[in-house]
């Protein structure tokens, strides 16, 4: 094995030089540039090889920073100073050279004239030899959780004293992470040229306890395959290795990646396994799917040419080319800016600088709903910005009390309508139990017309709104949807999970339908303008929720397409929420039912064109002072 001597050779320097005239003229923490080592080197060379040789050498403090992977997860990368990167390279060299081929060939990753295609061709030739069943083990954090002490114990079973001295410094040098100093105490920096080789070493043990045991096996890094023949097998072989991996090596695994699957329903590292004709075996890389606008639904980004697009999974929102790349680990789908109004976005999704820059410029909102149907906030770009006589001509209607309560009373007493109707629709098709509640809703209708100001109004339209939701348990006869009464943040059953996710999608395609206009949606009429976000798309939404949104709850639980087993799960606060599978479903069926034909509406209307008509004719309200009568459903 190499000693210091050997790591401090000409030769080694020479090839360590010449690496790093590949590289781009990056700076380290310290301020040197990477085509400035030559010189650095040349003059200072002999002092830092007498502090290695003497044991004195002490790496700088390493800057830390947040990078995205593809689904959005965060990882670290180190930024060190060039001539630390300069001896690691060193070292990097020599660990290369006399551990690889100390490794055992079916470990894959990080070593020269291997790669991730002949790692993924070890698990189609054992697949191709009659072992189906794949005992898949992905561990967690692997660089971030490795133990420096038992790393430190290995390393002095196979180098030199005095270089696993030079190593450890690296190991435990001191990084700066978010303005504060610490000393590294566990796993290895992302970033460092040695850390591979090490992350190679430090589970070669468990490498050769897989060759003892005769397992089909692969590892690529982090990533660990067994083939075997029956599914006991690899449920034996899982539960064992997993064992093994967390008492003896302390790793844990990513449960989620970790488990017994059939290999030819699993991606190998990027590639697909097929059967062929013949029972051949084939291995090809997998292709991401690529979606188009009036392309079908996909998983994690629904659709529609009219320019709203919903991304109900976690990833990363990148600029491509003219487009929108969103991406995760499973698909890419490109957003074409031209025709896209808005992103709404459902899950843990990051916007890169690049890609908020391309919204900002076409002019598109994205709003952030939450696990639990609410709106957390929105991006508006600069465009969007409202005139200011509008905004005046608005904040004079409302600041009016007189003209207030009249267009407050319309659209109060057009929801009430719209509710009753619901109800009528579901009573003349057998639910006779609902006549009680058609007649409460009239009355509610009478009182409205007698408030004397909003807060009246209010009060009568909870009372109507109470006696409504009372009615849903009779037109949805149905196990695991009763409802009992509305529950918000969180909702306590699926019902109410469905209420309050419908109600955000459709608050949210009223502001985006607002935003179009010169209407400014802070100032409401029903609804109070007060620490609230928005008002005014909430007054709107009132009068569309029983036409769309609950007809929607309806036909999905009374057709069965929505089960409660697995399109709902438990959020953080005991309550029950749509999971993406069943956002995505939601979603799908408004949609579908925002471009139906509206019932007693001229052929080609759509609930979706009604709704921008609703505020175009608020608007005439605002600017020209015409009558207005808010939507009726019949």
């Amino acid at each position: 094995m190499f000693d210091v001597e050997e790591l401090l050779s000409k030769r080694n320097q020479e090839y360590a030089l010449a690496s790093f005239c590949e590289k781009r003229d990056g700076a380290g923490p310290d301020g040197m540039r990477v085509s400035e080592l030559d010189d650095y080197w040349k003059a200072n060379h002999e002092l830092i090889e007498r502090q290695i040789r003497g044991g004195s050498y002490r790496p700088g403090i390493v800057r830390c920073f947040e990078v995205s992977n593809r689904s959005g997860k965060q990882r670290a990368i180190a930024n060190i100073n060039v001539v630390d990167r300069f001896v690691e390279k060193l070292i990097q060299l020599k660990l290369r050279r006399y551990l690889e081929p100390m490794f055992l060939p079916h470990s894959c990753a990080y070593q020269e004239g291997k790669g991730i295609l002949d790692a993924a061709m070890l698990v189609r030739d054992y697949v191709a030899e009659g072992r189906p069943f794949l005992c898949e083990l992905d561990i967690k954090d692997y660089f971030g959780s490795i133990d420096l002490g038992r790393l430190n114990k290995i390393m002095r079973q196979h180098l030199d004293p005095d270089v696993c001295t030079l190593i450890w410094t690296f190991l435990t040098r001191e990084i700066e992470r978010e303005g504060k100093v610490e000393r590294i105490a566990r796993g290895l920096l992302q970033g460092s040229s040695i850390s591979p080789a090490l992350a190679n070493l430090y589970l070669h043990g468990f490498d050769q306890e897989l060759e003892e045991m005769g397992a089909s096996w692969m590892r690529f890094s982090d990533n660990i395959y067994v083939c075997c023949a029956t599914s006991d097998e690899a449920s034996n072989m899982y539960s064992q290795l997993r064992d093994r991996l967390g008492q003896v090596h302390q790793l844990g695994l990513n449960k989620k990646k970790s488990g017994v699957y059939r290999a030819l329903e699993r991606r190998i590292l990027g590639y697909d396994l097929m059967e062929a004709p013949g029972g051949i075996i084939e291995i090809r890389k997998h292709t991401y799917l690529c979606t188009r606008v009036q392309r079908s639904w996909a998983t994690s980004v629904v659709e529609k040419a009219h320019g709203s697009y919903h991304i109900v999974q976690d990833g990363v929102l990148n600029r491509k080319d003219y487009s929108l790349l969103f991406e995760n680990e499973d698909e890419k789908h490109h957003i074409p800016v031209n025709v896209t109004e808005q992103l709404n976005v459902y899950g843990n999704v990051t916007v890169s600088p690049g890609a908020l820059a391309t919204l900002s410029k076409a002019g598109i909102r994205i709003a952030y709903i939450d696990e639990y149907g609410s709106l957390m906030g929105t991006y508006v770009p600069e465009s969007h910005a409202k005139a200011a006589d509008v905004f005046l001509r608005q904040c004079a209607i409302y600041n009016d009390p007189a003209r207030r309560l009249d267009v407050a009373r319309r659209l109060q007493l057009a929801s009430i309508h719209n509710m009753r109707e619901n109800l009528r629709y579901y009573a003349r098709r057998g639910r006779d139990e609902l006549a009680e509640h058609i007649t409460y809703l009239s009355s509610c209708a009478k009182e409205a017309n007698e408030c004397k100001n909003v807060d009246e109004l209010m009060l009568v339209e909870a009372r109507a709104k109470r006696r409504y939701y009372d009615g849903f348990s009779k037109i949805v006869e149905r196990a695991g949807f009763g409802f009992s009464q509305r529950t918000k943040r969180p909702p306590k059953d699926p019902a109410n999970a469905m209420i309050s996710f419908g109600n955000v999608v459709l608050y949210n395609l009223f502001l985006q339908i607002i935003c179009k206009t010169s209407l400014d949606p802070k100032i409401g009429v029903v609804h109070a303008t007060n620490r609230r976000s928005y008002s005014l798309n909430l007054d709107f939404a009132d009068l569309f929720k029983p036409v769309v949104v609950d007809r929607v709850i309806f036909s999905l639980a009374n057709r069965h397409e929505i089960r409660p087993e697995s399109h709902f799960h438990t959020g953080e606060k005991g309550g029950i929420l749509l999971n993406a599978e069943g956002k995505k479903l939601f979603v799908e069926r408004l949609e579908q039912k925002l471009d139906a034909r509206a019932a007693g509406k001229g052929k080609g209307v759509t609930y979706r064109q009604l709704m921008a008509d609703e505020v175009a004719a608020f608007q005439r309200l605002v600017r020209n002072g015409e009558t207005y009568k808010p939507y009726k459903y019949y």
